[in-house]
């Protein structure tokens, strides 16, 4: 039966091990905010659009604050074929009992190609330096939104604006001299205009 936690709440504690046999407590990062995913299977296709969007964030998550830990039913072996590859920077933790998927309200019913059945729920956590549960997202995400653009902001964090936010709050947009928008092109050269 899937746990319910509220934001304020202790997250739930855990011990278990990464691809490499390393063994994770959450306590061990007191003092970081931790984005904890919790995924179905590795090597599927949903989840792993999923932690290649968290590898390809992963240094901004760090720059704010934060790192990375997957968890899943699936095995050390697995998780480490997963990982490298993906070239995943982060640790892939097995849940194999369910019992810390269970704590996170992450294991539950849920319906696969129509039918209805136990399983991981796709989940992410953040978890505040002091330890306490700060934002949940659960459910299926669409494209794009593990970065810090995506999952993050839905989780409590917030980056700093992209050059292309920051041109959009002042009412400006970079266009390439045939007045495409540069960041679509990859061109470096370009005006600001108003």
């Amino acid at each position: 039966m899937a746990t319910s936690l509220t934001a304020g709440q202790p997250a739930p504690d855990f011990a278990l091990v990464d691809q490499d046999g390393k063994t994770h407590r959450l306590q061990d990062y007191r003092g970081k905010n931790v984005v904890l995913y919790f995924y179905p299977k590795d090597e599927t296709r949903g989840c792993t659009i999923e932690a290649c969007e968290f590898r390809d964030e992963h240094s901004a998550l760090e720059a704010l604050g934060a790192v990375v830990i997957g968890v899943s039913r699936d095995d050390e072996a697995s998780h480490k074929a997963f990982a490298e590859h993906h070239g995943l920077p982060f640790p892939l933790l097995v849940d194999a009992d369910t019992a810390v998927s269970t704590a996170y309200g992450a294991w539950g019913p849920r319906v696969v190609e129509g039918v209805e059945q136990m399983g991981l729920i796709r989940s992410t956590f953040l978890v505040g330096p002091d330890g306490n549960l700060a934002r949940d997202r659960r459910g299926p995400r669409e494209r794009g939104e593990a970065g810090p653009r995506g999952t993050a902001p839905h989780v409590g964090l917030r980056p700093p604006p992209t050059a292309r936010e920051a041109l959009a709050r002042a009412g400006a947009s970079c266009v390439t001299a045939d007045r495409r928008p540069a960041w679509r092109h990859g061109a470096t050269t370009g005006r600001l205009r108003r």
